[in-house]
């Protein structure tokens, strides 16, 4: 190791050298002497500017963000960040758009570069800038995607609750100031949170959050500090107590969301059809902006959707033990991407409910010890029907192609055609637009895909329309649900795609026998697959075990959904 004047004139060296542009030179001198001392920040930056201007972009990228995690406040660091991201370029098929907008090829070029752990870091970076021009939209859409690229993180929380408290919605920032100091406690997230409390008065819920976060980080004093200053001030608040009724429990309350990007999954109808059929008392819906009264979850049993997924998580975290709680997993356990990741998370997080619906059957049992009933997948007949004459004869795929581009690739002889139902400010005129959208084709189809293995809502939505579906048979996934629906009677299951376009063909040249099988699947679902069947199944089980009541396997039963099981 070199003494701290030799270590001077070398610095100076590789900095002339890079004045009169030997910029090769000086990479090969600093690379040596970074293994050296690999914690020189200067050191670092130095070989960072080289590769830039030597155009080694994914390299001079990685040891900037490195710099800024460890320099946040180096505004000229962020800057040449922005600069690298604004430069990079991959292939033409999966251009990074030099727009940076997140809305489009920007994320996914990222990824395609392999910046997958870069994003987060990226996302807020872009963000704060935003923010700093006031472009508070702007700057939402990436704090978003820092989010959904780093859940575990407390930057995006954090930076997308400032932005919301800037635009009023208070309630909001609140429960991201809280999920940012739940997933990283440090002195701003801490202050940050703090503050919402004191400024919305939302003593009770900030203090029984603080008292959760305090349980996973006992001996931190700032924490505490805050805490019993909190309690100080909130002295005339009478306690949270466990409100168990008397009489035995007849409605249930519910924790769902109500994403935007999420144009086919209607979880406000979900709430709708529990009022509609009077099993309702209360609903929290953690993407709108009413406060969660916590008294008023308390006094019945709550139903989640999707209870693993940390929005919903982090309410459960709260109410744990202190009422019944039930989740309805809509996703597969074992067969999506990240398979060993997804379950472990859904195992340990299970403890938080005491009974889950697995819309995939061969789910069940998954968990152990876990309470587990069959709840296939189902459609809001209500709005879904037959309303127009189709004009296309083409087979219809409306929704996304992630997770689905290898089956689509063998598509040669262009026999289905891809749609978009476009997104509306209204959810009926969301599912308006999409029932209207599926009226225009004779033929359907489910394509399965890597993220949605069994049989899916659009299939059940297809139907409801009086449509032809033809539905991917995937066997471990549909083990249950295939008999739902009797192949060439109700619906048309395909194993390859060989098959699919053979049957394709056939139904298009036999269009009566098709309208035949469209039209028996259409009656079944409208009888055995309404959302007011399917939601009173939900409440009946979960107010029957809330209630003290013992398990029923009976109520996996086949023929209680219409179906009639046969051999695999």
């Amino acid at each position: 190791m070199r003494n701290e004047l030799e270590l001077i004139q070398i610095k100076n060296e590789i900095k002339e050298l890079i004045r009169i542009e030997k910029h090769n030179e000086a990479l090969k001198v600093l690379v040596r002497l970074l293994k050296l001392y690999p914690k020189d920040l200067e050191i670092v930056e130095m070989v960072a500017d080289v590769e830039f201007k030597l155009g080694m972009l994914s390299e001079a990228f990685k040891l900037y963000i490195t710099l800024y995690k460890k320099l946040p406040n180096r505004k000229d660091i962020r800057d040449k960040v922005v600069a690298i991201l604004s430069h990079i370029k991959i292939d033409h098929k999966n251009t990074v758009d030099e727009t940076m907008n997140p809305k489009n090829s920007f994320v996914r070029g990222l990824l395609t570069i392999g910046f997958d752990n870069y994003i987060t870091l990226s996302m807020n970076i872009l963000g704060e800038l935003a923010l700093e021009k006031m472009k508070l939209e702007e700057a939402k859409e990436y704090f978003e995607q820092a989010i959904r690229f780093g859940r575990d993180s407390g930057s995006g929380y954090h930076n997308i609750g400032i932005v919301q408290w800037m635009e009023g919605l208070k309630n909001k920032a609140f429960v991201n100031f809280a999920r940012a100091l739940k997933n990283e406690i440090n002195r701003v997230y801490l202050e940050s949170f703090k503050q919402a409390i004191i400024d919305s008065n939302n003593y009770r819920n900030g203090l029984m959050i603080f008292d959760e976060i305090i349980k996973e980080n006992q001996n931190n004093n700032a924490l505490a500090q805050a805490y019993n200053e909190l309690k100080r001030n909130n002295q005339e608040q009478a306690p949270l107590k466990f409100c168990k009724n008397d009489k035995k429990y007849d409605k249930v309350n519910l924790i769902y969301g109500d994403p935007p990007s999420g144009i086919y999954t209607w979880h406000e109808l979900f709430k709708r059809t529990f009022e509609r059929n009077g099993l309702l008392h209360y609903a929290y819906c953690y993407d709108h902006d009413d406060p969660l009264n916590f008294e008023e979850m308390l006094k019945y049993p709550i139903i989640c959707i999707n209870g693993d997924w940390e929005p919903v998580l982090f309410f459960l975290k709260m109410i744990n033990g202190n009422q019944y709680v039930a989740n309805i997993n809509t996703e597969s356990l074992i067969t999506r991407s990240g398979s060993a990741f997804y379950y472990n998370a859904a195992l340990e997080n299970s403890k938080y409910y005491n009974m889950c619906f697995f819309v995939i059957g061969s789910d069940m049992g998954k968990i152990p010890g876990m309470l587990s009933y069959w709840l296939p997948s189902w459609t809001h007949t209500e709005f879904f029907d037959d309303i127009d004459s189709p004009v296309y004869d083409k087979m219809g795929f409306i929704g996304s192609l992630h997770g689905r581009y290898d089956f689509f690739s063998k598509d040669k002889n262009k026999i289905i055609q891809i749609a978009h139902a476009k997104r509306c400010k209204d959810l009926t005129e969301d599912i308006m637009e999409y029932v209207k959208l599926i009226n225009k084709f004779k033929i359907l189809i489910n394509p399965g895909g890597a993220t949605s293995k069994g049989m899916v809502g659009k299939t059940f939505e297809y139907m409801a329309c009086k449509r032809l579906c033809f539905c991917h048979l995937e066997e471990e996934g549909m083990a249950k649900s295939r008999w739902l629906f009797e192949d060439g009677k109700d619906i048309v299951y395909y194993k390859t795609f060989e098959e699919l376009e053979d049957k394709y063909n056939y139904y298009l040249q036999n269009p009566e026998k098709a309208r035949e099988i469209a039209l028996s699947g259409y009656h079944k679902v409208r009888k055995f697959h309404n959302a007011d069947a399917r939601i009173k199944r939900i409440a009946e089980i979960t107010l029957h075990h809330a209630n003290g009541g013992d398990y029923d396997e009976g109520l996996n039963d086949i023929n209680l959904f219409g179906g009639k099981a046969g051999e695999l």
